[in-house]
């Protein structure tokens, strides 16, 4: 019996099935702390419930000022704020709401990302062809990196015609 094939396949599905059981598990906890802080009568900033959403990152940068409409319209809560030293109200502070690339953006995105991978690959077989590592075998070496290069190429391509299919639309 072969070890290493053993060895490779069970690598392989403990990286992808290992990281998806500790998220899940995390998951599994941040709802238990969100379920007690509810019974308990506390409020959960919106960026936890942010975190909640499926397939969703929010970064830092994903946040972009209201439309001014909006923001001059915010008052302060009621005995709460800064002390009235002065006449003249404080510039209410710039209020923030999420923005998020649309789906076309993303699909744009991850394209651009899997084509590149997959053009990597290819130029990586064509230096091994052109002779800058002395390897046996180099017209090989570029059929499998071009065939191994392919599969991202054409998950990139696939995205891609996504991202372009889907420009324009708008959810209802």
């Amino acid at each position: 019996m072969d070890f290493g094939a053993v060895f490779f396949f069970g690598f392989l599905g403990a990286v992808i099935i290992v990281p998806q059981v500790l998220r899940y598990m995390e998951r599994g906890r941040l709802h238990d702390t969100l379920r007690a802080a509810y019974e308990r009568g506390q409020t959960v900033p919106p960026e936890v419930i942010a975190a909640l959403s499926p397939r969703r990152r929010t970064y830092a940068t994903d946040y972009a000022p209201l439309p001014p409409e909006i923001a001059t319209a915010w008052q302060p809560r009621p005995g709460g704020g800064t002390a009235a030293t002065s006449e003249a109200p404080a510039p209410a502070p710039l209020a923030m709401a999420p923005v998020f690339p649309s789906q076309s953006q993303r699909d744009l995105r991850r394209g651009l990302v899997w084509l590149a991978v997959g053009l990597g690959l290819v130029a990586a077989g064509a230096a091994f062809y052109a002779g800058l590592y002395d390897v046996g075998g180099a017209s090989e070496t570029f059929a499998s990196f071009s065939a191994f290069g392919a599969i991202p190429a054409f998950i990139g391509l696939t995205y891609l015609a996504l991202a372009w299919s889907s420009r324009g639309k708008t959810k209802a």
